[in-house]
């Protein structure tokens, strides 16, 4: 329903959809890998995350001031190979799913604030050369970055011929270095 308001602007409701998808024979399939043990049932996934986060309330974690919470984390732009959802004909052969895999794997870290006060720009780290700011690319990039307000210091570039840019302490140290003068007022 959301992908047809998206892409018709046509609102629909679900009996309707559900109509139109038995009517053409259409069912949803897992197109790849599975994301979690074969033997973990979707609600024990949800129930241990539930367990870990009910666990640390009761030891206290979540009892700061808002204005001193501020969560730190990295992230990727690498692919998982999760099975994904697609629309099908029942019965038929499920659908391959292919998708671009990125050359260079970047490293994403952010500071999020529980209150809106102290926000973190957050910072790229990657080996991609087009992103050195002294290669053949660094013109090109640096309009990138003017047409989409971001400022060139965020993203921080590492020569060595390497594809993947893993998460490190050294990373954390280079955020810290930025950032840490502000954390004094989050404690």
């Amino acid at each position: 329903m959301t992908w047809i308001e998206a892409n018709f602007d046509q609102e629909l409701h679900l009996a309707t959809v559900s109509r139109h998808i038995d009517h053409l024979q259409l069912s949803f399939r897992l197109t790849n890998g599975r994301p979690m043990p074969k033997s973990m049932t979707e609600e024990k996934y949800v129930q241990q995350y539930y367990e870990c986060v009910l666990k640390l309330h009761n030891e206290g974690f979540f009892k700061w001031d808002p204005k001193k919470i501020v969560c730190i984390d990295c992230c990727t732009n690498s692919r998982r190979l999760e099975r994904e959802k697609t629309i099908s004909m029942r019965g038929a052969k499920p659908k391959k799913f292919s998708a671009a895999k990125a050359t260079y794997t970047n490293t994403y870290m952010v500071a999020v604030c529980l209150e809106d006060e102290g926000q973190y720009p957050a910072l790229m780290f990657t080996h991609d050369p087009a992103f050195d700011s002294n290669g053949p690319r660094a013109a090109e990039v640096q309009k990138w970055f003017d047409e989409m307000g971001i400022e060139r210091d965020r993203v921080i570039y590492t020569a060595g011929g390497k594809k993947y840019n893993y998460e490190s302490s050294a990373m954390v140290a280079h955020f810290k270095n930025i950032y840490g003068k502000n954390w004094a007022q989050h404690g």
